[in-house]
């Protein structure tokens, strides 16, 4: 399969973008064609030691992260994302991949591949990993911070469909993310969807499910309104820099005896001698 490579969008692109293209080329085989700056993308190739394989399509604009997506995809037709889309639209390529400005992505995809029949409104998913093993696929994690019902309902059918084509599991369990397990909890839209959900064919819906137990493994696809996941999706990056950070500062010869390091919990609660505060902060 042919994959085009936005190689401007995301962090350090070219550079890192380019050498991810090449990296899959190498272990699984991709057939990588890169979308860019052609002078930028030649630099880049040429440090990650590409071969005669690469292909560059020329894309000589780049759609900024701070863009508005709209706007952006209709005055640079020339741009990395709007390109590399309609190489998927004209069948030069099997898919389209970029970590750069997403809402462009999203909106340069519905001008060019338009919508599939019977969904109102494209979501945006993530591979989420659960703690047993397996992963959980999640969405929408940004396209919509409003949605609907029905746009829900439509969530949970592709999200259904995806962990059945992608993750091979032949029944996917479907959960709704709210507030509280319990079916009376959740707000208006939670309310509203849950009973849709309940009676939709070709689903299985297991209820609704907190944030805490999507890493459990309770589900294999949870479906919420944009802004509800994209504030989820970020949560657990800034928690591990959170856990790295204490665990260096305990580790660290420099802070022992710091109070800050007592009193960060389980990370010096009975391994560092901590104060009994730092073992009862926890509860």
């Amino acid at each position: 399969m042919k994959i085009a490579l936005d190689a401007m969008g995301g962090d350090f692109a070219p550079e890192q973008i380019v050498a991810g293209g090449v990296q899959a080329h190498r272990e699984l085989g991709v057939e990588v064609i890169f979308v860019g700056i052609k002078d930028r993308v030649d630099a880049a190739l040429a440090t990650s030691g590409a071969g005669k394989w690469a292909q560059i399509e020329e894309a000589p604009e780049v759609i900024a992260m701070d863009e508005h997506p709209a706007q952006a995809v209709r005055s640079k037709k020339a741009s990395s994302i709007v390109r590399g889309i309609q190489m998927v639209e004209d069948g030069r390529v099997g898919g389209f991949v970029s970590a750069g400005n997403s809402g462009a992505v999203m909106a340069g995809a519905l001008f060019g591949l338009r919508r599939i029949a019977g969904i109102d409104r494209p979501a945006i998913g993530s591979i989420i990993p659960m703690a047993g093993g397996g992963n959980c696929f999640l969405l929408d994690v940004g396209a919509n911070a409003d949605a609907k019902p029905e746009h829900l309902l439509q969530y949970a059918v592709m999200g259904s469909i995806y962990a059945q084509k992608l993750m091979g599991i032949a029944a996917p369990r479907v959960a709704l993310l709210s507030n509280g397990e319990e079916a009376g909890k959740g707000n208006q839209l939670v309310q509203a969807t849950a009973p849709r959900l309940r009676t939709q064919p070709g689903i299985t819906f297991v209820g609704n499910i907190e944030g805490k137990d999507i890493f459990a493994g309770k589900a294999d696809v949870v479906v919420t309104d944009g802004f509800s996941g994209n504030v989820l999706i970020k949560q657990p990056s800034s928690f591990s820099r959170v856990c790295a950070t204490r665990y260096r500062a305990i580790r660290s010869p420099l802070w022992a005896g710091s109070s800050s390091v007592r009193g960060c919990g389980p990370f010096g609660a009975g391994r560092t001698g901590g104060s009994s505060a730092a073992r009862s902060s926890w509860g």
